[in-house]
């Protein structure tokens, strides 16, 4: 299977939001099945345009990178990386690429197309000089977790959260 990884542009943006929602539909019955308490931490303000506007935002930018994978013309995944900044200043670390919004078509899933977005992306974060990488994954999503080992990332910190 011959897959490709291109750029995206703002023509792709209503794309992205429709595959976004998609992933977004998919990713959020596997948690709150899991553990209900996350839905106030999920439910978004967002509107159409207010996605739309911010993925063209992070198209333009040049500190974002939007991938889009395709096999035969087809979608088959995106991934979104940014540069981001260390936001504790004391450690020796001060910039990474971050892995922001990672989403493969169930159809395309075990066939390379997450691996050949990571590179891209790892290619992009190196050009920018960065060094380290990061990616926030839920601890019970263990088919990623597996993947993103796989890839040489690890645990590093735990988020936990409660209502007030």
């Amino acid at each position: 299977m011959k897959i490709e990884i291109r750029k995206a542009k703002l023509a792709d943006v209503p794309l992205l939001v429709k595959m976004r929602n998609e992933f977004f539909a998919e990713h959020e019955t596997k948690l709150l099945k899991r553990e209900p308490r996350l839905r106030p931490h999920m439910e978004r303000a967002e509107t159409p345009k207010s996605t739309a506007d911010y993925f063209a935002k992070c198209v333009r930018s040049a500190r974002s990178h939007w991938l889009i994978a395709e096999v035969k013309g087809k979608f088959a995944g995106f991934l979104l990386v940014k540069l981001k900044k260390n936001p504790v200043p004391i450690y020796r670390i001060k910039e990474y690429g971050f892995f922001e919004m990672f989403y493969v078509k169930k159809e395309f899933r075990g066939a390379g197309v997450g691996s050949a977005l990571k590179d891209a992306a790892v290619a992009w974060f190196r050009k920018k000089g960065m060094k380290y990488a990061a990616l926030h994954s839920d601890p019970e999503n263990r088919e990623a977790r597996e993947i993103y080992g796989k890839w040489g990332f690890f645990d590093y910190k735990v988020e936990m959260r409660t209502k007030l």
